[in-house]
């Protein structure tokens, strides 16, 4: 599944293993993902960088929802 975030900072936290912005979060998507990988071991997620504001429209959908939620 690939997974597409707009964020390299927020991509840098998830390998470096440093706090950093939104951590937390990653720690609790971690967690969950180890759970899904238990229960589906072949399960694969991909992680790639998507350019922010470019009329991708998931990334688009995201953006708004993102502004809604602050």
């Amino acid at each position: 599944i690939p997974l597409g975030i707009d964020n390299k900072a927020a991509i840098e936290t998830t390998t470096s293993g440093r706090p950093g912005p939104g951590r937390h979060i990653w720690d609790i998507f971690h967690r969950r993902l180890q759970r899904t990988r238990t229960k589906h071991p072949d399960f694969k997620l991909r992680v790639d960088w998507t350019p922010g504001h470019v009329d991708i429209p998931g990334n688009e959908a995201a953006d708004e929802a993102a502004k809604r939620a602050a």
